[in-house]
């Protein structure tokens, strides 16, 4: 389920009649799963003469394959055949915003983005303003995205006097943030560039990851016999979608 309409409350004076507040309503989100699959022939020769759990390898090297494939889906997917990603949805000017103005940010049907003044970078004025225009109901839970060339931009961001504006080893245990927020770095977001949306930053426990079946394998010894080879096929079930997209918000660089 999905929130559509919320509902209201209001003040009133003592004995008055009570009036109806506004009917919430909810709409209900399909995430399908979709499956991903993978296949390995090896040579029976192979893995006859193989020193080592060859099994286990093929499972270990196809891991992280399977991770890359779905976090692209989850960051740009368009829903066929793969995860619905973030950056699918509509993304639309964050309402009444004029570059400085943050907090105007009634945009509930699509992504909001703030502008960036500059087509090929970013300051701490447009990093800053992304993160205020996130409505306060998202903030304490908010994650930074970006990519890891985008966060080194950002941490080569100084002041007047060239000291880096940003530190975020000052404290010894004290986890990395940005603005007092935890950052993920995920390569398959866009990087700087004009017209680009390089940064998210917002409440990700709305987008909803269904794991139907992990990643499991399955060794062919008969399929493909004839042929002196042996068959590993790997699947993973998987779906994702966006809840609620007025928990994020995106950093948008300027048209050159």
């Amino acid at each position: 389920p999905a929130l559509a309409a919320d509902t209201t409350a209001y003040w009133s004076t003592e004995q008055a009649a009570f009036s109806n507040s506004n009917t919430p309503s909810v709409g209900m989100i399909s995430i399908p799963v979709h499956e991903m699959r993978g296949l390995l022939l090896l040579s029976q020769q192979n893995i006859e003469d193989s020193q080592f759990n060859l099994e286990g390898f093929i499972k270990e090297r196809l891991t992280p394959q399977f991770a890359k494939t779905e976090g692209l889906a989850f960051v740009s997917g368009d829903g066929n055949g793969k995860p619905r990603g973030i950056l699918s949805y509509p993304i639309k000017a964050s309402s009444g915003y004029t570059g400085g103005s943050a907090g105007k940010n009634n945009v509930t049907d699509a992504i909001a983005y703030v502008p960036s003044t500059n087509a090929t970078t970013i300051t701490a004025d447009c990093i800053l303003n992304v993160f205020m225009d996130l409505k306060a109901t998202y903030a304490p839970n908010a994650t930074w995205v970006m990519t890891r060339a985008t966060l080194n931009s950002i941490r080569l961001l100084k002041d007047s006097q060239n000291r880096p504006l940003w530190q975020p080893f000052a404290g010894s245990n004290l986890p990395s943030t940005i603005y007092d927020r935890p950052y993920l770095e995920m390569p398959d977001m866009p990087e700087i560039a004009a017209n680009a949306y390089p940064i998210l930053v917002g409440d990700f426990k709305n987008y909803m990851i269904v794991d139907r079946v992990m990643m499991s394998m399955q060794q062919l010894n008969e399929l493909y016999a004839a042929s002196g080879l042996i068959g590993f096929i790997a699947r993973q079930r998987v779906g994702g979608d966006l809840l609620l997209p007025e928990a994020v918000r995106a950093l948008k660089i300027a048209v050159s």
